[in-house]
């Protein structure tokens, strides 16, 4: 696929995949969806499609790299999805509805791919060469999607697709234009983003921030995030770091077998504790989570077969 790794993304990504967690703890196991749910809620996802986009510049994007992308998404989603919901009786709801029993993620990001990649040939077809203009080509798609806001086929998750790829093309832009990333670099542009991050957590309930345009609240809160990581990384003790790039590299474990274990550990007594003690108790739960369910993807991933089918791994 030709992408190289670079270890402040997987930094980055191993934080997302520990936002998601830690975003189900609280929904599925607190059953509390008040003011951190909702704040993880508003950008988490958007900032996992922005670093995905983030590799689209670098990535030669051809038929052998989408059979290998078919395989690595598509396969986990069937698999491991339709045996999530066959035991957990939501059969049902995995194939009529966008959110597909959770597994939503998997086939949005797969089609974002494939749109990508329409794009890129119509660029290149047209030999559009300026940048406004084939940014303008990329969100094409989403633009479009605007029309037909409320027609699009229930079940196909289109509604999660369109919604994030937006922010896919973002992570696409900060992948190619290095301008870009290197103005979230500068220390000044840090520190007014962690006041930023901090004022919109705050001010989330606030008359100001409920007038914002949703996308913009999340576009900045993205590159806030993004932002902020990279410094975080940057300054983090070298083991800690090491710990959360690990946890990346499981990220499709992880997001493929969470479901498979959280439902276990409902609690809805830790509603009771002040915000500060149910933050960590969520994040203690959490860390749990993911050490069971690597433990469990462990009995797929050995198995040749098994991790070709559940986590889109070719072993030779």
């Amino acid at each position: 696929m030709n992408m190289e790794r670079i270890e402040y993304i997987d930094f980055m990504k191993g934080i997302a995949i520990f936002l998601v967690v830690l975003g189900h703890v609280y929904q599925f196991c607190f059953k509390d969806t008040g003011q951190i749910f909702q704040f993880i809620y508003i950008f988490h996802m958007p900032f996992f499609f922005l670093l995905s986009g983030y590799f689209a510049q670098r990535t030669k994007v051809n038929v052998d790299f989408f059979k290998k992308k078919t395989i690595s998404l598509l396969f986990p989603f069937v698999f491991g999805g339709s045996l999530f919901a066959l035991l957990n009786g939501q059969m049902q709801a995995y194939i009529h509805s966008d959110f597909h029993a959770g597994y939503w993620f998997l086939w949005s990001l797969w089609h974002c791919w494939l749109l990508f990649a329409l794009m890129l040939k119509i660029i290149e077809w047209l030999k559009i060469k300026y940048g406004v203009l084939q940014i303008g080509v990329f969100l094409l798609p989403f633009l479009i999607s605007k029309l037909f806001n409320d027609s699009t086929p229930y079940g196909l998750s289109f509604s999660f697709t369109f919604a994030f790829y937006r922010f896919f093309i973002l992570g696409y832009m900060i992948g190619k234009y290095k301008w870009m990333e290197s103005w979230l670099s500068k220390e000044l542009v840090q520190a007014i983003c962690l006041i930023l991050f901090v004022l919109f957590y705050c001010m989330a309930d606030s008359a100001f921030v409920k007038a914002l345009p949703m996308t913009v609240v999340q576009v900045l809160l993205c590159l806030a995030f993004f932002s902020l990581l990279k410094y975080i990384y940057l300054v983090c003790n070298h083991k800690v770091g090491r710990y959360v790039i690990g946890v990346d590299k499981k990220s499709l474990h992880l997001y493929v077998f969470h479901y498979y274990i959280i439902y276990s550990f409902t609690c809805e007594a830790f509603n009771n504790l002040s915000i500060g003690w149910q933050m960590l108790a969520a994040c203690c739960v959490s860390f749990l989570i993911i050490l069971l369910t690597l433990s469990f993807a462990c009995l797929f991933e050995k198995n040749r077969f098994l991790s070709y089918l559940f986590l889109g791994k070719i072993k030779q």
